[in-house]
C-alpha cells in the first residue's frame, strides 16, 4: 500500500528495536531513536523514549510516532543517540517513501560515517484522519486511563478519553477543584484533594449550558431527570468545552446559535475532529 495523493496525512512510524548497535556496552549509555522528516515540505522531528527493554546493543523501543506529511516531503530520516550526561549520536539510516514497504516490518541499515553499525526495525502505515486521532488518545491517555479505571471502577480504553480540564465543580460552598474526564460515553469529575467524584453518562444528558454571572466561566449540564451539575473555573476552555459536548451528540444551544453567527456547521459528522481538541 503506497502514499496517496492528497494534501496532508497522518504517517505512522512504528519504530521497533535495533539489532548489532556496534560500539556499545551494556553498562554505556542507553539508546533512543530521533525520527525527522526531510523535503521541501514542512519538516517534523519526533523521538522515543529511552530503550524499554532488550539489551544495549539489542535495543528495544516498540514505540508509535505519528508524523504530519505533506506531497513535498520525500522521506524520513531515522537516527540512533545515545542518552548519558551528553546527547551523543551513534548512527543513522534515511528512508525514502518509494522504498517504503507499507505495514510490513523491515530492516533498514544504520551508518555513521559510511560504516555499518548495525540495523533497526521499523513499520510504516499510513493514517487517515479518524484513524490518527484514535491512536493519538490511545498513546497519549494511557495515565489518565489509569487513573479513570482505578478512580471511577469504569473499564475504560485510552481511545475513548477525549480531553481533559482543570476545573472546580460547584455543590455547596466552597467549590472543589479537580479535573473534568470527557470521554465517549461518560462525564466524570474527580476531586484533586479527598474522593468527591461525579460520574454523569453522556446518554443520559438533555442539555449543557453556559454559567456564570461575572466571569462566565463555567458550564451547567442537565440530565433529563432534572439533576443537574455545575463546573468553574475553566476559563479559556468554556467555549470548547462546550463544543465536544455538541460534538458527542449533546443539546447546546449556546453553540449552536454561535456557530450558526459564524456560518460554521457541528463536526459531528466528522466524529474526530483533530485541531478541534488540540
Amino acid at each position: 500500500r503506497g502514499f496517496t495523493a492528497s494534501n496532508m496525512r497522518i504517517l505512522k512510524v512504528h519504530v521497533i528495536s535495533a539489532e548489532g548497535l556496534k560500539g556499545l556496552k551494556e553498562g554505556g549509555p542507553s539508546p533512543f531513536c530521533l525520527v525527522k522528516t526531510f523535503g521541501s515540505g514542512k519538516i517534523q522531528t519526533k523521538k522515543t523514549g529511552l530503550m524499554s527493554g532488550g539489551t544495549k546493543i539489542d535495543p528495544q523501543w516498540n514505540e508509535v510516532l505519528l508524523m504530519e506529511v505533506d506531497n513535498d516531503i520525500n522521506g524520513v530520516a531515522v537516527a540512533v543517540w545515545l542518552k548519558d550526561t551528553l546527547k551523543k549520536h551513534h548512527s543513522s539510516t534515511t528512508v525514502q517513501f518509494r522504498d517504503i514497504e507499507y505495514s510490513e516490518p523491515k530492516y533498514y541499515p544504520l551508518q555513521e560515517r559510511g560504516k555499518g553499525r548495525g540495523k533497526i526495525l521499523l513499520k510504516f502505515e499510513n493514517l487517515d484522519e479518524e484513524q490518527s486521532e484514535i491512536l493519538d488518545r490511545t498513546i497519549n491517555h494511557k495515565k489518565t486511563q489509569r487513573s479513570i479505571n482505578k478512580n471511577f471502577d469504569i473499564d475504560m480504553e485510552s481511545k475513548d478519553i477525549i480531553k481533559v480540564f482543570k476545573c472546580s465543580y460547584e455543590k455547596g460552598v466552597p467549590r472543589t477543584k479537580g479535573r473534568l474526564f470527557i470521554t465517549e460515553n461518560y462525564i466524570l469529575f474527580k476531586a484533586s484533594i479527598g474522593n468527591s467524584k461525579v460520574v454523569i453518562p453522556v446518554d443520559i444528558i438533555e442539555q449543557a449550558a453556559p454559567r456564570g454571572k461575572i466571569f462566565n466561566d463555567g458550564i451547567k449540564i442537565v440530565t433529563r431527570d432534572g439533576q443537574k451539575y455545575l463546573f468553574f473555573n475553566l476559563i479559556t476552555n468554556r467555549d470548547r468545552c462546550l463544543r465536544i459536548l455538541m460534538d458527542l451528540g449533546i443539546d447546546v444551544p449556546y453553540m449552536k446559535s454561535k456557530m450558526l453567527k459564524k456560518g460554521q456547521t457541528s463536526s459531528r459528522n466528522r466524529k474526530y475532529l483533530i485541531t478541534l481538541y488540540q
